[in-house]
């Protein structure tokens, strides 16, 4: 559907508003003089990318307009990259759209339409710092090592392992092109992954037969054969019928992780894999894909994201095919090929999501959740418009036409500060293993405190499980602008320096402080609704804060008899889970200065006999009353630890896990109970009141041993 053009070349548009980028020298935008209109001749004007600029991928993609404005037409742009032959990319009414490939170093890049010509040179620095996202295709014991395709795109070079690997390898790069795009439109520079690459024979051209270095493909074996691959209840889609047995077996995101512990290296280290899986089939009797999965997550010292094979006939295997494959309006046989969710009835609809819905997978990996549109949401249905001016039916497509075909801003924020996606200009400093990353959330009489050791980056808010707003708090969208790139590490409210809701304050601070009245303002959410904060940190943890209304009173309590006090909890540490396990509550600030607002002062603890051996057995506090409390078992060595008049108890230092493995108690003088309990190879946790608060006591529970424990505290 042809338009009309308001004026010859506008300039380079951002995003929606929704997802519109902050201001900022780091995202490097196209000057205002590379935007403006070309002279009368044809040459190719380039609007999304600057003379000289310095790029981190292997495949740039490029926007610009060529040939004469104000007219309707279609044409073809000749793109001459360094050391790789030519290639062709649709022009329509004047816009076109092209992937570059670039090589290490300096690259002159011709373009040409219809003899006019335009020059850029581009310098393509990989960052080998980063970790890199690697590629796995997993086949069963006994594979045919060929995947679903129509009866005249099967055969050697078509639908077996070869192609599949030159499938992959293409879409990863394209994947690769996509980031950086939307990394660069939000303001954060041409942020992306890089690819684990090898000196392999290349196939991102069908033109040529050399080496160079490109994306590696590992091919790992499952220890399945391919019948119990194809084992219905292993398919993801797999719905339990009363005829049907229940779904047991081993899910194929199983599977694929027991092939890589089986590959060992690299995959038994720190590692990010994309995963295909050749041997998925459609089973046209079952309408079923068989040894499919669409999953990405993972823990522990591997993420992955895997997708079956069902769409890969539709991929390109080169950039030569990049056009034809999102262009091809072949009809979906549904008796041989999936049409997967009755969204890929086109071969360049099941481009769409086969490439598309992977990569919604390795956002998984890469931490994104789901966001209210973009590519994880089903916004990969329009993944084809990022790289074309044109779709079946539908045609100027400008950067601002491609719907669905982007990340969410939450998802830019979250991969602001991912490890893979590291620029030389970044400050701040990639964590060591063993820094503590754990994000602690405190209720406050109205609101709640957050603290995070690396640094919060975003704040979401949710309601009633839509999302409503964020908030940032990145290096780009910290004030001033102009002043150092790093901000003063924490918003506190104070005197002097009011807390606002205003992402500029602070780059990833260290603490925050959010009001429940200035967020609900902001929100405009009722008392029904239910809300749920999220806190993301540098460290790609995501803590949330359900039922936001009523997190301060059901972090409350009343203590008998000093009912004028507001008593608050923290978090619990360890899992208060033991048989047998017995609450305890020791009230009282942890010194000599006596708890009082108002009323009938709480008496302070003034002594601490803690009981510890392997693990933490009890304690008890003693009152300045002359009463005490019982804290867990009093079996174990006893250890003494009198507090001094005036001196408090600052924050307590805990090892846990489903109990508590030691602990140790500093006070306001900075003295140490020392280390009580055992093992401590594990991440300290710190229990601390917030800034204007504070101890009221501890609480938590025991059995043979403490299982939970937590602190108390009250507004000073």
């Amino acid at each position: 559907m042809p338009g009309t053009d308001p004026s010859p070349f506008p300039s380079f548009p951002n995003l929606s508003l929704r997802d519109a980028p902050p201001s900022t020298p780091h995202g490097q935008p196209p000057p205002q003089s590379q935007t403006q209109a070309p002279p009368s001749q044809p040459s190719p004007v380039i609007l999304s990318v600057q003379e000289g600029e310095t790029v981190y991928q292997r495949l740039l993609l490029v926007y610009g307009r060529a040939g004469p404005p104000h007219t309707q037409f279609e044409g073809r742009l000749t793109v001459h990259p360094p050391n790789f032959p030519a290639q062709f990319w649709p022009v329509v009414d004047t816009h076109f759209k092209c992937l570059v490939p670039l090589e290490p170093g300096q690259n002159l890049i011709q373009f040409e339409y219809n003899g006019g010509r335009t020059f850029l040179t581009l310098h393509y620095l990989p960052r080998l710092q980063n970790p890199p996202l690697r590629l796995a295709i997993m086949v069963a014991k006994d594979s045919p090592l060929t995947f679903d395709a129509p009866p005249n795109e099967q055969g050697p070079g078509k639908n077996d392992l070869k192609a599949a690997v030159a499938k992959f390898r293409c879409t990863a790069y394209i994947w690769q092109a996509f980031m950086a795009e939307q990394m660069f439109r939000n303001g954060f520079g041409r942020r992306t992954f890089r690819l684990e690459e090898a000196w392999l024979p290349e196939t991102l051209t069908n033109q040529a037969d050399f080496l160079r270095n490109t994306a590696e493909v590992f091919i790992v074996r499952s220890r399945l054969t391919l019948a119990e691959m194809h084992e219905p209840e292993r398919a993801q889609q797999y719905r339990q019928t009363p005829d049907t047995p229940a779904p047991n077996k081993e899910s194929m995101f199983q599977l694929f992780a027991q092939a890589l512990d089986d590959y060992g290296g690299p995959f038994d280290r720190d590692c990010y894999v994309a995963g295909l899986i050749l041997d998925s089939h459609w089973d046209a009797s079952r309408h079923l894909i068989l040894a499919h999965a669409a999953l990405g997550g993972g823990g522990g010292h591997r993420r992955t994201g895997v997708f079956g094979s069902h769409c890969t006939h539709a991929w390109p295997a080169s950039l030569e095919d990049v056009p034809a494959s999102f262009l091809d309006t072949t009809s979906t046989d549904e008796e041989i090929l999936a049409n997967d969710a009755q969204e890929c009835g086109q071969y360049w609809k099941a481009a769409n999501v086969g490439m598309g819905a992977f990569l919604h997978e390795v956002g998984h990996l890469f931490t994104l959740g789901h966001t209210p549109s973009g590519l994880m949401s089903r916004g990969f249905n329009n993944f084809n418009r990022t790289f074309m001016v044109k779709e079946p039916g539908f045609q100027p497509i400008t950067p601002t036409d491609e719907a669905g075909a982007h990340w969410h801003r939450l998802d830019i924020i979250r991969l602001r500060y991912h490890p893979c996606f590291r620029l030389p200009t970044d400050t701040l400093a990639l964590p060591a293993s063993n820094t503590p990353r754990d994000t602690t959330v405190y209720a406050l009489e109205d609101g709640v405190f957050i603290k995070n050791p690396l640094g919060i980056s975003m704040v979401e808010v949710w309601v009633n499980d839509r999302y409503r707003f964020h908030l940032e708090y990145t290096d780009e969208s910290a004030a001033p602008r102009n002043g150092p790139a790093r901000a003063p590490a924490a918003i506190l409210p104070s005197p002097g320096n009011p807390l606002k809701l205003n992402e500029s304050n602070a780059a990833t601070p260290t603490q925050l402080i959010l009001p429940y009245s200035e967020l609900q303002q902001r929100g405009g959410w009722s008392s029904e609704d239910h809300v749920t904060l999220c806190a993301v940190s540098v460290g790609q943890q995501d803590t949330k804060v359900e039922d936001f209304q009523d997190f301060t009173s059901k972090h409350s309590l009343v203590i008998p008899h000093y009912e004028h006090l507001l008593v608050l909890k923290s978090a619990q540490l360890g899992g208060g889970q033991m048989q047998n396990t017995v609450p305890f509550q020791a009230v009282g600030p942890g010194g000599f200065a006596p708890l009082s607002r108002g009323g009938r002062s709480l008496p302070p603890i003034t002594h601490l006999r803690i009981y510890s051996g392997w693990y933490v057995d009890g304690f008890i506090a003693y009152l300045a009353d002359g009463s005490s409390v019982q804290c867990g078992q009093t079996t174990g060595q006893p250890m003494e630890f009198p507090l001094a008049p005036g001196e408090s108890l600052s924050q307590m230092n805990v090892n846990s896990g489903g109990w508590i493995d030691s602990l140790e108690f500093i006070t306001t003088n900075g003295r140490s109970t020392g280390w009580c309990g055992g093992s401590r190879g594990g991440t300290v946790k710190v229990l601390k009141p917030p800034p204007g608060y504070q101890w009221a006591g501890i609480y938590g529970s025991g059995a043979q041993w403490l299982d939970s424990v937590g602190c108390l505290y009250t507004k000073m």
